[in-house]
């Protein structure tokens, strides 16, 4: 299998395991995306939704997840030892997840900011990081059995956890 169609497989696996932990949607649409360079002479592909190929962040808005994915992810240590569920909570926090995994995540934690709690804004002064960001993070850790802590540092947030 091509290594793009299989980090898409991994990351809509991800998604759905999440999904119905969590008690989110699983329907909704995840858009997986090889970033290009224009500048490097890659061409740009829309991805729909307002997104092309040169878009390097990853996202969320109701339905629609996009996750971008650098060449470097495609290496074959980025597609090991990643099967859901995932419960390798400690050591190097930030290095133990393949960055796609910490992208799926983070974004599943907006959507549970989303249809859970009702309090996803993107344009609530910090890019959906501010109401309700603290909340999602804290019932999705103690879904999945992760201190809250180590958690933020897994969902790659700027924000300091406050102690659990």
């Amino acid at each position: 299998m091509d290594p793009l169609q299989e980090l898409k497989a991994r990351i809509a696996r991800d998604h759905a395991y999440l999904a119905q932990k969590l008690g989110l949607r699983a329907d909704i649409e995840l858009i997986v995306y090889k970033v290009t360079y224009a500048d490097l002479g890659e061409p740009t592909v829309d991805c729909g939704h307002g997104i092309t190929s040169e878009w390097p962040y990853a996202g969320y808005k109701p339905g629609v997840i996009a996750i971008p994915i650098e060449g470097h992810a495609l290496e074959e240590a980025s597609l090991a030892n990643t099967a859901p569920p995932v419960h390798v909570w400690d050591g190097d926090r930030r290095g133990a997840w393949p960055e796609w995994r910490c992208d799926i995540w983070h974004e599943v934690c907006h959507q549970y900011q989303d249809e859970r709690l009702g309090k996803w804004n993107k344009q609530d002064g910090n890019n959906g990081h501010r109401v309700g960001w603290r909340d999602a993070v804290h019932e999705v850790a103690d879904k999945v059995g992760c201190d809250r802590a180590t958690f933020y540092d897994l969902m790659r947030t700027e924000e300091v956890p406050p102690s659990a």
